[in-house]
C-alpha cells in the first residue's frame, strides 16, 4: 500500500506539474500573442495618423504652390503639420513587428511583399517629406537673397538718379526732358517707399517702364550707362526670382504624384492588417 500510495502520489504530482506547465505555456503564448496584436494595432494607428498627416502636409504644399505662383517675388512660408508618427514608425522594433505580422497574417502570395512594402513605403514617405520641407526652406532663403539684391540695386539706382538730377540742376538744365524724366521716376520710386509696397511693385510700377524710356529716349545722355546697368541688373534678378519660383511651384505640385503610389500601397496594407486582426480574433475567440 505504501508503494502504491507513493506511486499514485508521484503520478498525481507529475500530472499536476505537467498541467501547470501547460497552463503556464498557454499563458505565456497568450501574453506573447496579445503583445504582438498590440504591436500591430499600434503600427496600424501610426500608419493611419501618418497618412492623415501626409494628406494635410500635401495640402499645405499645394497651398504654398498656389501662393508662390500668384506672387512669385514674395517670400512664402510653409505650414508645417507637426507630427512624429512617421519617425515613430521607423523607430519601431522591427523584430517584434515581424513576428506579429507573421502570426496574424495568413499565408498568401502577397504576404512577404506586403511586409517589405510597409517599411519601403514608410522610408520613402519620411525621406521625401523631409526633402520637400528642406527644399522649401532653401527656396525661402534663395528668395530672400534675391530680394536683398534687388532692394540694394534699386536703392543704388535711386541714388544715381538723384545725383543726376542734382547735376542737371547745377548746370541749369531743369527744363530739359532728361531732368523731367529723372524727377518723375524718382518720385515714382519714393512713392513706392512711402506706400511700403511689396517688392514686386517696384518692377511693375517703376523699373520696367523706366528701363524702356531710358533706352528709347536717353541713350546718348551722360547718365545712361550707369542707370541702364543698374536697372538691367534689377530686372534680370526679378526674372531670375520669378523663373525659380515657377519651377519650385511646379515641384511642390508634383510631390503628391511622387507620393501617391506609396500612400496607396500603405493604405491597402493597413486595411489588410485590420481585416487580418479581426479574422484572427474571431478564429481564436471561439470556444473549443
Amino acid at each position: 500500500m505504501t508503494f502504491t500510495g507513493t506511486l499514485l502520489g508521484f503520478i498525481g504530482a507529475f500530472y499536476l506539474t505537467k498541467l501547470t506547465g501547460r497552463k503556464q505555456i498557454k499563458y505565456e503564448i497568450k501574453l506573447k500573442t496579445d503583445r504582438y496584436k498590440e504591436r500591430l494595432l499600434y503600427l496600424i494607428q501610426l500608419v493611419e495618423n501618418s497618412l492623415k498627416i501626409e494628406e494635410d502636409q500635401l495640402e499645405s504644399f499645394e497651398e504654398l504652390a498656389k501662393d508662390i505662383s500668384e506672387d512669385p517675388t514674395e517670400q512664402h512660408f510653409l505650414k508645417i503639420i507637426a507630427s512624429n508618427d512617421l519617425q515613430r514608425l521607423q523607430n519601431m522594433d522591427t523584430e517584434e513587428v515581424f513576428h506579429a505580422y507573421h502570426l496574424i497574417t495568413p499565408e498568401n502570395e502577397d504576404k512577404i511583399k506586403d511586409y517589405k512594402n510597409i517599411y519601403g513605403c514608410i522610408d520613402f514617405l519620411y525621406l521625401r517629406l523631409k526633402q520637400a520641407i528642406e527644399s522649401t526652406d532653401k527656396h525661402v532663403n534663395y528668395t530672400h537673397r534675391d530680394q536683398m539684391y534687388i532692394k540694394e540695386t534699386i536703392e543704388q539706382l535711386s541714388n544715381c538718379i538723384y545725383s543726376s538730377i542734382k547735376e542737371l540742376d547745377k548746370n541749369n538744365l531743369k527744363n530739359t526732358p532728361s531732368y523731367n524724366f529723372l524727377v518723375s521716376n524718382h518720385k515714382a520710386y519714393m512713392k513706392l517707399i512711402d506706400d511700403k509696397s511689396k517688392i514686386g511693385n517696384y518692377e511693375c510700377d517703376f523699373l520696367i517702364q523706366f528701363g524702356r524710356d531710358l533706352r528709347s529716349s536717353f541713350e546718348k545722355t551722360d547718365f545712361f550707362g550707369e542707370l541702364n546697368d543698374l536697372s538691367s541688373k534689377a530686372i534680370i534678378r526679378f526674372t531670375h526670382i520669378k523663373d525659380n519660383s515657377l519651377i519650385f511651384s511646379n515641384e511642390l505640385i508634383d510631390i503628391r504624384k511622387e507620393m501617391k503610389n506609396s500612400i496607396d500601397t500603405l493604405t491597402k496594407i493597413k486595411e489588410k492588417l485590420k481585416c487580418n486582426i479581426k479574422l484572427y480574433n474571431e478564429k481564436y475567440s471561439k470556444p473549443k
